[in-house]
Order: C-alpha cells, then structure tokens, then sequence
C-alpha cells in the first residue's frame, strides 16, 4: 500500500469538497477565474490540504475530484506542463495543483497558485525572456526583502554551485 493510499484509508472523516471541471469546461474560464476557483476551492478545503500536506511532508498535492493523484516534497519537483496534460488525458478532468502555505511558487506557466498573503506578489509574463533571467539564465524566480522577512523561511546559500534552496521555516 503506497503512502498515500494508507493516509486516504485512515483519514479523518474530512472529504475534499468540491469537483475538476473537464478540459472543455476550464478552456472556457478567463485566466481570473481559474485563478478564482482554485482559491475557491483551496478555502474550502483547507483543513483538509493542511492535514495532507503535514501527514504527507508535501510541498505540493495534485488532486482530482478530491483524490490525491501525485505529490511532492519539494517544488523541484513540481509537475510540468506534460506531466499535466497526460494526467488531462488520463482522468479527462483539469487537475488542481495546490501549494503548501508554507513554500512560495511563482509560475510563468499557464497554471498558477493564487498565494493569500497581504504582500504583493508580481508574476512576470515571459519570464525565460525577461531581463531578470538574461543576467543569469539559471534564475527562476525573484523576491524582495519584505517578502522574506514576512514568511521567514530557511534560506540556504550554495556559493560553489551558485544555487540558493529556499525551504519552508524551522518552527520547534
């Protein structure tokens, strides 16, 4: 029995509340609205992501029709565009993509998280041919100081292979 399976068989009696709308359905919805019903629905069910997210350590869940389909412990691993479409394909419902509370994610994709946060957050149309990626190519995102110091997570300088980790805080 896969960890999932196991945490979906003795889950409390918390169901996700809430359906995917077919791929026709959601063509139809402007970019706002699918924004819209994501946050609806990631309202809705927050005790529920909370509870999946902590039992399965996850930065990420992919749910379908209240279904945990993949997950992630980190957003390197979040799924691509393909991954995505073949899940489309394979279930015939749009899959909802939700991001713990406690990581930040900025998508140029055509899918995007709604963060509820009162700091601003800019997502940058384009991004592999904006300028903050032509001064190093390996950037994927870009964030100021007030967001920092509002979510106070670990932040982790790899000065050899030029890469920074950022990772949800240490709380004890």
């Amino acid at each position: 029995m896969t960890q999932v399976a196991f945490i979906e068989k003795n889950a409390k009696a918390l169901k996700f509340a809430g359906e995917n709308p077919s791929p026709e359905a959601y063509r139809k919805l402007s970019f706002d609205e699918r924004g819209e019903l994501s946050e609806q629905l990631k309202e809705k069910n927050h005790q529920w992501l909370a509870e999946k997210f902590d039992a399965l350590k996850a930065a990420w869940l992919m749910v379908v029709n209240g279904e945990i389909i993949a997950s992630g412990d980190t957003l390197k691993t979040y799924p691509q565009r393909e991954q995505i479409s073949e899940i489309l394909s394979h279930y015939g419902k749009q899959p909802f993509v939700f991001i713990n509370d406690l990581l930040l994610a900025i998508e140029e994709s055509w899918h995007s998280e709604v963060l509820r946060r009162t700091l601003p957050i800019h997502c940058v149309e384009k991004w592999n041919k904006s300028p903050f990626v032509r001064i190093n190519s390996r950037r994927t995102a870009l964030a100021g100081r007030d967001l920092f110091l509002e979510l106070q997570p670990a932040i982790l300088l790899d000065f050899p292979n030029r890469r920074t980790t950022i990772s949800a805080p240490n709380h004890a």
